[in-house]
């Protein structure tokens, strides 16, 4: 093990292991000309969890199907024809984080994926790669009943990932997100947190200079 602090690294799933639904969602509002910020308030609400339908079913209160059903009428008002949407297909994994996860574990540190996803929507996205190998946890929040930005998906992760030295502490571990409602919601709990943008690899970068590992 590292003589560093760190214990554990949490990494997202989209937008991290793969290619942003964020970004998929833009370029899809784009190419049926919908406004940007109308889709975004309709299928995800605002950044903090709350009732919104999104977050509801990422909670694992209804799936996919009763998200979509919940949102027909208010998009049917605002001039959103639903029935092309569907971010999934253009996400892509990205290896280099892939293998980036292996060697992380493979140094001694624990490694958890932390996901919101709808109920049944996670193994539906996952089926792109076999991205949950690696990890020696992985969390989706409609499994667990909490999603992120909530504090309890983060204390849930540490704690699972603990092993006979007990609970991994939140100053110990890392978490990578491409969300910076996310980001915040971690942080608020103590955890050092890394922003994922388009281009992963400043991210992973840091993620190798706090870890002691070495640069590529």
């Amino acid at each position: 093990m590292s003589a560093l602090p760190y214990r554990a690294v949490l990494f997202d799933f989209g937008g991290v292991l793969t290619t942003s639904p964020f970004h998929a969602m833009r370029r899809w509002a784009a190419d049926e000309g919908h406004d940007l910020d109308a889709v975004l308030d309709l299928f995800i609400g605002p950044d903090e969890d709350g009732d919104h339908p999104f977050h509801r079913a990422e909670r694992g209160e209804g799936d996919y199907r009763d998200f979509r059903e919940q949102l027909a009428g208010r998009a049917a008002a605002l001039g959103i024809d639903m029935k092309n949407f569907d971010v999934a297909p253009v996400m892509e994994v990205r290896p280099e984080v892939i293998e980036l996860v292996r060697i992380v574990g493979d140094a001694g540190f624990r490694t958890a994926m932390v996901s919101n996803a709808m109920m049944g929507v996670g193994p539906m996205t996952r089926s792109l790669a076999p991205v949950d190998e690696p990890f020696d946890v992985v969390i989706e929040s409609s499994q667990v009943g909490m999603r992120k930005p909530g504090p309890g998906i983060y204390k849930l992760a540490l704690d699972l990932l603990g092993g006979p030295e007990g609970p991994v502490a939140s100053e110990q571990a890392i978490f990578l997100d491409d969300h910076a409602g996310h980001i915040r919601g971690a942080e608020a709990v103590g955890i050092r947190s890394i922003f994922v943008d388009d281009d992963p690899r400043p991210a992973l970068a840091e993620l190798r200079c706090l870890l002691g590992l070495a640069a590529q």
